[in-house]
């Protein structure tokens, strides 16, 4: 198991069979961006840990705004994208897998990104900081407030659901047809989900 270990800015693991948790990437309570071997790398505020097929896990730096790959064969940890122009402040990713790329959810902007070749570009959402809302519908039109917890459907489908924390609702990004993957829905479920958030 993977940790994103936030406030000392590592990733952590925690083994099931000896109940115990080590340190896989990043230099306690030293921030910064730097790639290279693991335990050299620095993290700066890391919100999200998502493990890919090929062996290697998508992270994302809640503060220094970049998507992470972690080589667990090699311990080597590489920039996939940085997010510029605004405070997306991502707090959660899906690994890209079987041709489907990364996604991140950004909770400053309340948007969801897809990461293609080294961009991370706009799925849904506002895309800016004062754009949280509620709204279903194309990606472009469509509203969040707060989104987090983005995982994959069960039916491996390119759906990205996630949590929306300021309405306790579970939506999903469903992309388009065609070749502009921006051409998005939004289905928005009926039942709000169990709300972890504090009051």
């Amino acid at each position: 198991v993977l940790i994103a270990d936030e406030g000392n800015h590592l990733i952590r693991t925690f083994d099931f069979a000896s109940q115990r948790v080590g340190t896989l990437a990043g230099q306690r309570a030293l921030s910064g961006d730097d790639d290279g071997a693991a335990l050299g790398a620095r993290f700066f505020r890391p919100e999200g840990v998502s493990l890919a097929a090929d062996g290697s896990a998508t992270l994302v730096d809640g503060f220094s705004e970049r998507a992470r790959r972690i080589d667990l064969a090699a311990r080597q940890v590489t920039t996939l994208a940085v997010i510029t122009g605004v405070e997306t402040i991502p707090a959660g990713v899906v690994a890209a897998e079987a041709g489907r790329p990364a996604a991140i959810i950004g909770e400053g902007d309340h948007s969801v990104r897809f990461i293609d070749n080294g961009v991370a570009r706009l799925l849904a959402g506002a895309g800016f900081t004062d754009g949280e809302g509620f709204a279903d519908g194309p990606g472009a039109v469509a509203r969040f407030d707060d989104p987090s917890a983005i995982v994959r459907d069960a039916s491996g489908a390119p759906t990205g659901v996630f949590i929306d924390n300021a309405t306790d609702l579970i939506d999903a990004v469903i992309p388009g047809a065609g070749p502009d993957v921006r051409a998005a829905r939004i289905r928005r479920s009926t039942t709000p989900f169990a709300s972890t958030n504090p009051a």
